[in-house]
């Protein structure tokens, strides 16, 4: 950004304007206008011969003779833009319309101030382009560039009504516009209306019929509206256009899924691995394929190398842990018989706690899961488990439980051997809308060491040493994270504390083992963040940790009957 008129540049001026200014009174209005005219003309030409910090101090001028001139703001505006001076150009702008409201000029005007936008939007001064930009619309009503760019901009703040607004009014001043389209096609997709997506895709791709992109957002489009075969026409030509792209065969291979054509899909994740072989998804793909051609070995092979290219895909994790264990029991059906291998408190000191924290496995059709939870009651050969709704059920999409819960328990297996696991189902869950994030399970014939938590009779104060246990997607079992309590409302404990996916249900602890919350949400980040603990967090921008506070559980546990 260029600098300011120097003070002692103008400084022969000072003089000058305060002789002028004591004399106004006495001066004739039309020698007063002359003066204003004179300057005002004198900033027009140093413009024109780049002299912007004299034009600039000339139109200042100007303006100490006729500060009622909303076209020499105008001006003024413009040669403060060309010396990066942006707050002040967009005053003088503000000013010109402040003035008149209703002022037009020529599209010079217009266009810097779009340009104006354009430059607030690349230092990220969202509100000042919004202010650019409608100004830019106000001086000139059918600048298309204009609405473009506040549209784009609206659609990157997510506000979708706004943007789209602006997209349709490029569409009744250019019927075919391919960019306006399109991104009506993603608001539409962002708002899950596929059908008003599709119809927009369509026009786009009417446009421009060799747009591998279009053709593909297409035909994810279809897949959404359960029209498989015309999502694979759609993959087919974006396939057509760009041959080489990895992407387009997963997604085609995943359309063959759907429509239960095994053997094409898995032909064409084939050839996406060729193109992409670093994609995690199509590993994952491959994976299920062949799970359903009962090719087990090479499936949990693909489903392995889909975790490690990607460690938080949750699907792949799941479904390679399935795998190693059925595996496992299909080589030994002995291992189901074997005792638990559980290490003394000398061993690991935190076993006993341990084992009232239990690995959660959700599987169903719409989405597979890996969670926490733990014991809040037992009754003879029951145990009750508290955990999040989010982890038994797909509440961002179809809002469907899982179709198989399993529980496991924590131990320490030999090589070959496996942690026992049983059956779980839902006995209470919070509905969707309410604010608590809370599910409990119901497991019988557990292990009969199994104990619940002891729960405290407060959640504590701010700094409150604290600690939790769960198990996380990107590394290891019942992984221990130390912490403290950072701020405690109603509804919630934020929790400074280094803790990601897999957390979720988990148990706060204190350090007598008491239970103060239970963990909703992971992976926050928040400043003077803990130091890292024996989890490692090098993948993931962490820090902080909400949970639901123990009175807020134990009441609701107490309406549904479980907890007295």
């Amino acid at each position: 950004m260029k600098a300011r008129p120097s003070l002692k540049k103008s400084s022969s001026w000072v003089p000058k304007l305060l002789l002028i200014a004591s004399l106004l009174i006495a001066l004739p209005f039309g020698l007063l206008y002359g003066l204003y005219t004179v300057y005002r003309i004198q900033g027009e030409q140093l413009t024109t011969q780049g002299e912007n910090q004299k034009a600039i101090i000339a139109y200042q001028s100007a303006l100490q003779f006729n500060h009622h001139s909303a076209t020499t703001y105008l001006k003024l505006a413009q040669v403060q833009q060309k010396e990066g001076l942006l707050i002040e150009a967009k005053n003088s702008y503000q000013q010109a319309f402040k003035i008149n409201p209703e002022l037009k000029s020529d599209p010079d005007a217009a266009a810097s101030l779009k340009a104006l936008g354009d430059t607030f939007v690349e230092k990220s001064s969202f509100d000042d382009a919004i202010f650019a930009y409608e100004k830019a619309i106000q001086l000139e009503p059918f600048y298309v560039e204009a609405y473009l760019s506040l549209g784009n901009l609206l659609f990157k703040q997510q506000k979708w009504d706004e943007a789209q607004e602006n997209y349709q009014k490029v569409i009744e001043i250019d019927s075919k516009n391919l960019e306006a389209y399109t991104a009506l096609g993603d608001i539409y997709r962002q708002q899950e209306d596929w059908q008003q997506a599709k119809e927009m895709y369509l026009k786009a791709l009417e446009i421009k019929p060799d747009d591998a992109q279009i053709a593909q957002n297409l035909g994810e489009t279809y897949q959404k509206l359960e029209q498989p075969q015309k999502a694979i026409e759609m993959y087919l030509q974006a396939i057509t256009i760009e041959p080489k792209k990895g992407e387009l065969y997963n997604l085609l291979g995943e359309a063959f899924y759907d429509q239960k054509d095994l053997d094409s899909a898995y032909t064409a994740y084939e050839k996406a691995r060729e193109l992409s072989p670093k994609n995690a998804k199509i590993y994952k793909n491959l994976c299920l394929t062949q799970i359903h051609q009962k090719q087990f070995e090479e499936a949990l092979k693909d489903c392995q190398q889909a975790a490690k290219l990607e460690p938080e895909l949750v699907e792949a994790k799941v479904y390679a842990a399935e795998l190693e264990r059925a595996l496992a029991i299909r080589n030994n059906p002995n291992l189901l018989e074997m005792p638990e291998q559980i290490p003394s408190s000398r061993i690991d000191p935190l076993a006993p706690t341990k084992r009232s924290i239990v690995k959660i496995f959700a599987l169903g059709k719409t989405f597979n899961g890996i969670g926490t939870g733990w014991i809040i009651k037992r009754r003879n050969n029951k145990i009750w488990i508290v955990t999040n709704r989010h982890v038994v059920i797909d509440s961002s999409k179809t809002l469907k439980k899982a179709d198989r819960i399993t529980v496991e328990f924590y131990s320490t297996p030999n090589a070959g051997q496996i942690r026992r696991r049983q059956t779980a189902k839902i006995v209470k869950v919070a509905p969707q809308d309410d604010w608590i994030d809370l599910a409990v399970l119901e497991v019988t014939n557990p292990p009969k060491d199994i104990k619940p938590f002891a729960i405290a009779s407060t959640v504590g104060i701010v700094d409150l040493p604290i600690k939790v246990i769960g198990n996380p997607v990107i590394k290891g079992d019942w992984v221990l994270a130390k912490g403290t309590v950072r701020q405690v409302t109603e509804q919630q404990i934020m929790m400074s504390i280094a803790i990601g996916s897999g957390f979720s249900g988990g148990p706060v602890l204190t350090s007598n083992n008491q239970v103060v919350g239970v963990v909703s949400q992971a992976g926050l980040y928040c400043s003077n963040a803990p130091l890292r603990d024996s989890f490692d967090t090098s993948l993931l921008k962490l820090g902080c940790g909400l949970a639901v506070p123990i009175e807020a559980v134990k009441q609701r546990l107490q309406d549904w009957g479980i907890f007295k």
